[in-house]
């Protein structure tokens, strides 16, 4: 995906630049030092204040003297740039002004233009930019200006190569720059309001760890989350935690999820479940997929809603009583083009549940043995009638064909609950080697492509990544070279590789983990060249060669995995990528039957030392 899409929930290329605005020196003279004193104290305190500012007074120093009116001088440094004699004179009242006020020179005389122009510049020279930002306040003693990199390793390099340079704007003039990481989450906005009072107590602690938490306005259903933070440790540390808040929590009781087959619908069950969600102001999500509830609300609220969700649950399942008709290909297609609306208009009003998520698809009939027996008339003779088109109802949903909950709507107009899309996008990415959604609206007949932006638009980060992830990791298998895993034991997170010897080296920083990665050479060296890192390391890794040269560990040349063979022939099968192997001269094959017939054709055998059982 491009930089700044939308599941790019990680960023390191974000800087933060400051620098001293134009200030100068004033030296205020007393002929007390009792007074001279007071002011140094007020000024340090901040009662006393110039142009609104607080401003550092060192003193008071000089000598006693009753006939020099001058002998006891205050400091002020830093004053502002404009500040002037009659600033200082208004700040202090009349029995504690000096006898004389002397202005310094202005640190430098560069106007905020040319200043922002020159840092600019300076982070240009290093890599193209994507935005460039000035604070337009004025308060404060350092000037402000944000920047991000298109690629995370200028944004390393400027953090690295440029804070505490020396400016040309005066010969103290520095320049500072911290590296910025973020990380950002998408959320349902219900989920986000049922979390409010949870998120606003974590934001008190964030913020005191200096990580900064926002909230941003919702679109589409959905709140984007952010954490960032200078410190990307803190940052990984707080992304674990607003992962573990806004992943809500599973209603269970001893150990079983809370779940009843009726919830798939949206029926009479629903909406006692609604009822409880406004009797304990908490959000509960249905995953139909897993079958399962999910409470975003108060940590208090946990218990009550879970007995009272048992009860509810525990009457529901005295006096339901399910059944499952599963479908082939043909009655799956007539259900999708109108044979379930059929179906759903002679049983009556939720009885009928069509369950596109599990394979093979089925229809659940919640209901008396005749309705289970109607059922199976109109669907083995598959029998349709007039049905209303489904654009004259605009809040119908598209898959399970009642009022859509919390309803999302598509480029081409087709209604969804938010958990029937993504229900129906698991579904695909689940089932299809190559990922290719489509519209299901207009009974199926829509069929019109969903891309990727699409997707990111109506689905949560959790939902999409859920979504890709079946698809991503057969294509992974199938283009081993393509990929390496983070270097963090149990990380399990991906990225492309970098040819050796690319300058200057990519750095990947884990999405998952936050630790950045040489792409060139597949280790952290932060700070150092790939040349510089094995040589300094060389002589670990050749020990480490040893090891497994003397143990008869062998890496896959394909995809780099170590192996060892303990017993049996010489083919192998890599456990990271799948291909086969021969164990003798690492050739490689992509059936099992072409390995055996080049050991037996090149190694005389597909064991060692075959050629003994010849004599």
């Amino acid at each position: 995906m491009p930089p700044g899409s939308g599941f790019h929930r990680v960023d390191c290329r974000k800087i933060h630049c400051s620098w001293h605005r134009p200030t100068h020196t004033a030296w205020l003279n007393f002929g007390s030092k009792n007074i001279a004193g007071k002011v140094h104290d007020r000024f340090n305190a901040g009662v006393y204040k110039v142009l609104g500012l607080q401003v550092k007074a060192n003193g008071p120093t000089g000598q006693g003297n009753r006939w020099n009116p001058r002998s006891w001088t205050v400091t002020l440094a830093d004053l502002p740039s404009t500040a002037q004699v009659r600033d200082i004179n208004q700040a202090i009242p009349e029995f504690h002004k000096p006898h004389h006020v002397e202005m310094g020179k202005t640190s430098y005389h560069a106007a905020l233009d040319t200043a922002t122009t020159i840092v600019k510049s300076m982070l240009l020279e290093i890599g193209p930019l994507e935005w460039w930002d000035v604070s337009a306040s004025s308060k404060g003693k350092r000037i402000k200006a944000q920047a991000r990199f298109l690629e995370e390793p200028d944004a390393r390099e400027a953090a690295s190569s440029l804070n505490n340079k020396p400016l040309s704007l005066s010969k103290t003039a520095r320049l500072t720059v911290q590296l910025m990481t973020s990380a950002k989450f998408k959320v349902s906005s219900r989920i986000h309001d049922g979390l409010r009072e949870q998120l606003e107590t974590q934001k008190m602690l964030w913020e005191s760890q200096h990580i900064h938490f926002i909230a941003y306005p919702p679109q589409q259903g959905h709140r984007v989350l952010k954490l960032e933070s200078e410190n990307s440790q803190l940052v990984a540390e707080a992304k674990k935690s607003l992962e573990c808040i806004i992943a809500g929590e599973v209603l269970s009781k001893d150990g079983k999820d809370l779940w009843n087959p009726n919830l798939k619908k949206n029926g009479d069950e629903f909406q006692r479940l609604k009822q409880l969600e406004r009797e304990y102001n908490v959000v509960i999500l249905r995953d139909r997929r897993r079958s399962q509830l999910r409470l975003f609300g108060p940590r208090q609220s946990y218990r009550p809603v879970t007995e009272a969700l048992e009860a509810l649950l525990r009457q529901d399942n005295l006096t339901s009583n399910s059944q499952v008709v599963e479908l082939n290909s043909d009655e799956f297609q007539w259900a999708c083009r109108g044979g379930f609306k059929t179906l759903a208009s002679r049983l009556g009003d939720n009885k009928a549940i069509f369950d596109i998520i599990s394979t093979p698809k089925r229809i659940l009939i919640s209901g008396s043995t005749a309705d289970y027996t109607a059922a199976l008339v109109v669907i083995s003779s598959r029998q349709t009638g007039k049905i209303t088109d489904p654009s004259n109802i605009p809040t119908d949903c598209s898959v399970c064909w009642t009022e859509a909950e919390d309803p999302i709507q598509t480029s081409c107009n087709h209604v969804y609950c938010t958990g029937c899309f993504a229900d129906l996008c698991q579904a695909e990415g689940s089932a299809s080697t190559e990922f290719h959604l489509s519209c299901v609206g207009d009974e199926g007949r829509c069929e019109k492509f969903l891309p990727l932006t699409e997707l990111q638009e109506l689905l949560s980060f959790a939902a999409l990544e859920d979504v890709l992830e079946a698809s991503f990791a057969s294509h992974v298998r199938r283009h081993p070279a393509d990929f390496r895993f983070c270097s963090t034991p149990d990380c399990g997170h991906l990225y492309r590789p970098a040819a050796e010897g690319t300058s200057p080296a990519p750095v990947f920083t884990c999405t998952n983990c936050l630790i950045p990665t040489c792409a060139a050479c597949h280790v952290p060296h932060p700070d150092m060249t790939c040349a510089g890192y094995k040589d300094l390391a060389s002589g670990g890794y050749e020990a480490l060669e040893e090891i497994k040269k003397r143990l008869g560990i062998k890496d896959c040349p394909k995809c780099k995995t170590a192996m060892e063979k303990t017993e049996g022939c010489n083919h192998m099968t890599c456990r990271g990528c799948g291909i086969h192997i021969c164990w003798v001269c690492l050739a490689i094959f992509g059936i099992g039957s072409e390995c055996y017939a080049h050991l037996n054709k090149v190694h005389r055998g597909i064991f060692d030392g075959y050629e003994r059982f010849e004599e």
